[in-house]
């Protein structure tokens, strides 16, 4: 197609465009708006106030890391096999700024499990996550993650409780290349049964197997293989080669489980050691990568993985929970979701900056979904928690506090009622909540007003 365009005071000089410069503006508008998520970002610890520390880094050279020290894993895979996503269609991709970050497992039509501690800090605008893909550098819908539910006992420095949910606004459609996986019985024995692990990981230095090499902002000095591959291997326990951990200063915390092969006994042995990559064992979710010292160490280790056994009340107390959210429930966190990623393109790509948004000096409003959220074991996230860097989240915080606490005192309450015939007929209900019932706006602070919320406003 070609077409003639005027402008200005040369109206009578065409100019001529094609189909090729339409789709390359196209293109620019859209890397300009990929680029936001190439901006400097200053993280910090919500619960601390502190600049992030990054987990102990080993080296390749060296024969352990230092004592007491967890050791995080390298995602590398090395002699993994290549595999299709139709083999293991519960695996899902979540990407970071478009980019693959790490991997979950899919356990309904729009939950996934994941481990919390890549996940723990980065903004909600800047994850997603795609399905049903052998590579991960490909993609043609990426699902909108609303809500991050991180296990109340996660401690970054230990990696005790290492284990998330993240909840998608669009429903899944499940297909040969996408389908959820169930959880493993709690008195399944895994002992003698071969276990499965499967995910995307980095390229073996040695340049012995085949890759595709991509690089990546997260993931500097790697080279990241797109390609599915999987591990598998015979699930021992008790496993001797554990016991190094324990030897170096390092002792797994309850719900952590030692399991693989070690090359102090096996030089030439299939690993992988990516954050989030499900171990399967007999069809089903026992276990969800964590950390370790091993694949590619001169003194490989077994690697750690949180028990989805042991965590398994969690897990069945949040699940139903989140299912019965509806995504009309929703609405309002995705158009914030979107909102937010909007306006920060239009600052980035605007020549004159529009005018700073200003911050209400009043708390946030309670809405129904918040009341449901505050049901869930753990700390729930969502884009509040990280808009206008992140003033929302300590007010956010105290009132999930303050409805829990109504909540408990509502069990308390009806747990003690006793119903006496010869007395008057009263609903328990009303008696109960007509002095905490909560409405419109929530006040938190300590003195009764909103001060201590105006310390959150720069």
């Amino acid at each position: 197609m070609i077409g003639v365009h005027s402008t200005g005071p040369h109206s009578d000089q065409p100019l001529l465009y094609d189909d090729k410069c339409e789709m390359l503006c196209f293109l620019l508008i859209f890397m300009f708006g990929v680029g936001i998520c190439f901006q400097s970002h200053s993280y910090y610890d919500h619960g601390k106030n502190t600049k992030l520390k990054s987990a102990s880094v080993q080296s390749e050279e060296s024969n352990f890391w230092n004592a007491g020290d967890i050791p995080t894993l390298n995602r590398k895979v090395f002699k993994g096999m290549r595999v299709t996503i139709r083999e293991h269609p519960y695996i899902a991709s979540v990407r970071r700024c478009i980019m693959h970050y790490t991997v979950a497992t899919v356990l309904t039509k729009n939950l996934f499990v994941t481990v919390a501690h890549p996940l723990i800090d980065v903004p909600l605008d800047q994850l997603g996550i795609v399905v049903g893909e052998n590579y991960a550098d490909r993609g043609a819908t990426m699902l909108t993650v609303v809500l991050m539910i991180v296990h109340e006992a996660f401690d970054r420095y230990t990696l005790a409780a290492d284990i998330a949910l993240l909840r998608v606004f669009q429903d899944l459609t499940f297909r040969c290349s996408v389908k959820f996986i169930q959880l493993v019985h709690p008195m399944t024995q895994l002992n003698k049964k071969r276990a499965f692990v499967t995910g995307w990981g980095r390229c073996d230095r040695t340049g012995r197997e085949l890759c595709l090499p991509r690089s990546g902002k997260y993931t500097p000095g790697e080279k990241f293989d797109p390609m599915l591959r999987t591990v598998s291997f015979i699930l021992n326990q008790p496993n001797q080669n554990c016991e190094r951990y324990k030897q170096n200063g390092v002792i797994l915390k309850a719900g952590m489980f030692c399991a693989g092969p070690s090359r102090q006994k096996q030089e030439v042995v299939p690993c992988m050691a990516v954050p989030g990559a499900p171990m399967v064992v007999n069809g089903h979710l026992a276990g969800i990568l964590s950390w370790g010292y091993g694949c590619g160490y001169n003194y490989d280790l077994p690697l750690v993985y949180t028990s989805t056994r042991h965590f398994q009340p969690w897990l069945i107390h949040n699940i139903p929970i989140l299912r019965r959210i509806s995504s009309n429930n929703l609405t309002f966190l995705f158009e914030g979701k979107r909102a937010y990623i909007l306006s920060k393109w239009l600052m980035l790509t605007r020549v004159v900056s529009p005018t700073p948004f200003q911050i209400p000096r009043k708390p946030m409003e309670v809405k129904p979904l918040d009341k449901v959220l505050a049901t869930l074991r753990g700390r729930v996230y969502d884009i509040r928690d990280y808009m206008y860097g992140g003033i929302h989240h300590k007010y956010k915080k105290r009132l999930y506090d303050k409805l829990r606490s109504n909540m408990y005192r509502k069990k308390t309450t009806l747990a003690n009622f006793t119903y006496n015939p010869q007395g008057p007929i009263l609903d328990p209900d009303f008696t109960m909540t007509e002095n905490t019932k909560v409405t419109g706006i929530l006040n938190v602070g300590d003195n009764g007003t909103d001060s201590e919320y105006d310390d959150y406003i720069p």
